[in-house]
């Protein structure tokens, strides 16, 4: 262990001040263990869900003391990571499924990853969010098409970030946090500091962090044999780091009325890393490198209309994200004599905005239910290119995604709230199209997701649930429409992709039963 590393671990801080006064702000931590699955409005105590589901809070959250977002997703059941040797280009996965078929949000905005099909375009993954702000995280697994539309084959991954409200215990004040901490296994620098505030009328947070990882020294095997190559290595290429600010508001104008902004930035690189990130690869050709860089900014905005009236409980969010990327690959193979450049530069935007109005409405009499109508809209741009031997080729091209959508979800409880039972359709039409491949006509079509659940309480603790849920995935644009071709398996044959404009769309249907423990 370096000295800076003893030293970072040593003067960890935290530091925190708060004036006491009476507060009864919804979003208080007190409520934190409820889970939105069937919804951005209806919630149930997890384990009365008709799901498979898994959580943290914000105490387990803390207990793990991970430096990076996939290191917590790995502890859930059901969760996993692929990827490479790098650790922010991990990609969580649900029950096997990754990518575009898990559905990613951080308060209620979608993180998505853009792939063609067979991998990531963006190779580096877009959860820049620090764990530590974090105060719950919910997984889903199975089909969740219901609530989040394309996408979430596999399942869903919810994070909800904190509150001055979490960070005060309700209590209005003023505060700072700040903490650092040094991971000896993936060679991990961690700092992070954040600011609060909390008054009847505002609740406000700052925060900011910087994650740095060093090349990991690994014990080297003496007596490897030829073909153990990477028995051989003392050190695994590792030279990566993420910078994460966030800026979260929420207004209380009036008993009412609430308004909550938040801003997210975040910049990723990860330098000198094995070509395709594969440590094989690094290994049999030594003379080739890539560098990926990733930038991400989110805005969002999202009002709230509570007033005391049974049928309406309202929110209006929008959002705006953009991603840009740049991959660089440097070096060269020798064929015999031969020497072959494989020196490349890509670089790709993708933008998403979009709005989404739900309602709330509780009836109550013979059968006491909730009946929540969503009403959104995004639409998603994409731009690629790519620079080899001085050629500017368009492989993916410049593209646009639109999605429309509509659902009703009913929640009812019978029995003195001893059954549960949710049910709900969802209504998705999609429209993709490329400004680079204009032969082709727009591939449009649309998708209606149904879901069924049931839950018996069989005692306070113990619960049995049953679930039918259909989920699909549009084609994405990425694997609508690219054509290139390119040096299969490093320096042999040359190899085409060719645009798919036709595609149908992915579905999935999900059967499940299971019991809860509270």
């Amino acid at each position: 262990m370096k000295l800076s590393h003893l030293f970072v671990c040593i003067s960890t801080a935290t530091c925190s001040m708060g004036v006491y006064s009476q507060n009864t702000h919804s979003d208080s931590p007190a409520n934190i263990e409820k889970i939105e699955v069937f919804g951005h409005k209806l919630t149930l105590d997890n384990q009365d869900v008709a799901a498979s589901v898994s959580s943290l809070n914000a105490k387990e959250i803390e207990r793990q003391q991970v430096a990076d977002l996939t290191q917590l997703l790995r502890t859930l059941p059901g969760v996993d990571v692929s990827g490479s040797v790098n650790p922010l280009s991990g990609q969580p996965s649900i029950r096997g499924l990754y990518g575009e078929r898990i559905h990613v949000s951080v308060d209620n905005v979608k993180r998505k990853s853009e792939s063609d099909g067979s991998q990531n375009i963006a190779v580096i993954n877009s959860l820049g969010v620090d764990p530590n702000q974090l105060k719950q995280v919910q997984v889903l697994r199975g089909a969740d098409s219901l609530t989040v539309g394309s996408g979430a084959l596999g399942g869903s991954i919810r994070l909800v970030t904190k509150n001055a409200a979490d960070y005060l215990a309700a209590e209005n004040g003023v505060g700072v946090n700040v903490a650092a901490n040094y991971q000896s296994v993936s060679d991990a620098v961690f700092y992070s500091a954040s600011a609060f505030h909390l008054t009847d009328m505002l609740d406000t947070v700052a925060y900011i962090s910087q994650v740095n990882y060093s090349d990991i020294d690994i014990v080297k095997k003496d007596h490897a044999q030829e073909d153990e190559a990477i028995a051989q290595l003392d050190k695994i290429k590792n030279e990566s780091q993420r910078t994460n600010l966030t800026l979260k508001n929420t207004w209380y104008f009036m008993p009412e009325h609430s308004l909550q902004s938040k801003l997210d930035f975040s910049e990723t690189e990860s330098l000198d890393q094995p070509y395709g990130q594969r440590l094989d690869l690094g290994i049999t050709y030594p003379t080739l490198s890539e560098d990926y860089k990733n930038d991400y900014i989110e805005g969002m905005l999202n009002y709230t209309y509570q007033p005391q009236n049974m049928f309406i409980d309202l929110d209006v969010q929008a959002f705006y994200s953009k991603k840009t990327y740049d991959e660089t690959t440097n070096g060269y193979i020798m064929r015999g004599e031969n020497k072959i450049d494989f020196d490349k530069v890509s670089n790709g935007e993708n933008k998403r905005y979009g709005l989404r109005v739900a309602n709330l409405a509780t009836f109550t009499g013979l059968i006491d239910h909730k009946l929540a109508i969503e009403f959104s809209f995004d639409r998603e741009l994409f731009d690629q290119q790519q620079y080899e031997k001085k050629t500017l080729s368009s492989y993916y091209g410049q593209s646009q995604g639109d999605n429309v959508s509509l659902s009703v979800i009913d929640q009812s409880e019978f029995f003195n709230k001893r059954i549960l039972l949710t049910a709900g359709l969802r209504y998705d039409n999609y429209d993709r199209s490329s400004d680079t491949f204009i032969s082709f006509a727009d591939n449009k079509n649309n998708a209606l997701s149904k879901e069924l659940g049931v839950t018996f309480k069989a005692t306070e603790n113990i619960n049995f649930y049953m679930k039918a849920a259909e989920a699909f995935r549009a084609p994405s644009l990425q694997e609508l429409y690219k054509k290139d071709e390119w040096r299969c398996h490093i320096g042999g044959k040359l190899c085409y992709s060719e645009p798919q404009p036709n595609l149908k769309a992915e579905s999935a249907l999900n059967y499940e039963g299971g019991i809860g423990f509270a």
